[in-house]
């Protein structure tokens, strides 16, 4: 429903030589495992090091959106050190954020790509195996637990926004430092019922009202044929993988109705910082919308009032200008942003790779 991009897959990897299990042009580590969670469930994870200084780095934690869209199909086709090409070969990425930062990407819920056990029933359930997979895997490499921030897409929106509520409750040993969403959906789409209505009426594509049903390029079939022992060793897997888990998609997208703008304000009150990213030519979770919730919050600060009344600025990028930004600043550390990026939709990591970089490396390296 909220990410067409998820028919990716995973279906053999080459074993380049070097390091790199997926990507050997890349200076950081690589390392794969599985974090049992709720007792019945195994979560997969990736973690990619920063090329250099990895311990001085941000790290950033990848919840792709979905539901049920693995996390792994963005380590060579989101902010990846490698780029996939449609030949089935990889290349280095100019965009890739393990330049400034370390990565983990994450498969979950259930079944997600490489992960193992059932789907969970509820969201809570989900944000506290989030949270114990988080934990553990912080805790086996502490060196990478510095600056925190979770880069949530599309549905996991609210899912980052409990998950950062959780982990700042329970005071645990997480160095969390913000949320950067992108295309969030974090609202009731009750709001949008009239919007998707109009759209389908008119023949709209939904992720990106700039083109035709048809001429859209969202649902490339990288048929990247995996299997290969070698590297399915290499990375303690066994299971076929697959972009987007129809079951955990049936199960939870329901969830995409709840209204957890509640987490976001107890994250802001709890001093993190949160940044909120929409295309303009977005129309499932538009740029509209996205201010329209962000102006009502209110907590310890009147969060939305004084985001509302802070100048926009050009967000530029070189010498280009990318869109528009304003951001609220409180005496409790939390800042509060909000930026509309110009000609993108949905896939604001496919639309404006280089734009994502320099803007997720300015918020997790504290410029302004």
């Amino acid at each position: 429903m909220f990410l067409a991009i998820a028919s990716l897959y995973f279906v053999g990897l080459p074993l380049y030589e070097g390091t790199g299990v997926l990507c050997r042009t890349s200076g950081g580590a690589q390392s794969f495992g599985y974090q049992e969670v709720g007792g019945t469930n195994k979560y997969f994870y990736t973690v990619i090091e920063a090329n250099k200084d990895p311990k001085n780095s941000p790290t950033f934690i990848v919840l792709p959106g979905g539901p049920g869209l693995s996390a792994m199909g963005l380590t060579l086709t989101g902010m990846e050190p490698c780029l996939l090409n449609e030949n089935g070969t990889l290349q280095d990425s100019m965009y890739s954020w393990t330049k400034f930062a370390n990565g983990i990407w994450v498969d979950a819920p259930g079944t997600t790509g490489f992960s193992q056990g059932k789907v969970e029933n509820t969201m809570e359930e989900w944000v506290d195996n989030l949270f114990i997979l988080v934990s553990g895997v912080l805790k086996k490499y502490p060196t990478i637990n510095h600056k925190v921030y979770l880069v949530a897409i599309s549905f996991d929106a609210s899912t980052a926004g409990m998950l950062a509520a959780k982990i700042s409750r329970s005071k645990a040993a997480i160095d969390l430092r913000g949320i950067f969403m992108m295309s969030g959906l974090t609202g009731p789409t009750d709001i949008y019922l009239g919007c998707l209505m109009k759209a389908r009426k008119e023949g709209l594509v939904l992720y990106d009202v700039r083109v035709a049903p048809g001429a859209k390029n969202l649902e490339k079939m990288f048929k990247y044929k995996t299997g290969n022992p070698t590297v399915q060793k290499a990375m303690g897997v066994s299971k076929k993988w697959v972009g987007l888990d129809r079951q955990v998609l049936d199960s939870l997208t329901r969830f995409g109705a709840y209204n957890t703008t509640a987490s976001i304000t107890e994250a802001l009150d709890a001093g993190l910082r949160i940044l909120v990213v929409h295309g303009d030519a977005d129309y499932i979770t538009n740029a509209e919308g996205g201010l329209f919730w962000m102006s009502r919050l209110a907590g310890r600060f009147s969060y939305g009032k004084q985001l509302n009344a802070a100048p926009e600025q050009p967000l530029k990028v070189g010498d280009e200008m990318i869109g528009t930004a304003r951001m609220a600043k409180f005496s409790n550390n939390a800042k509060f942003g909000y930026v509309k990026v110009k000609d993108s939709g949905h896939m604001l990591l496919r639309n404006r790779p280089r734009g994502m970089k320099v803007l997720a490396n300015k918020f997790m390296s504290f410029a302004e």
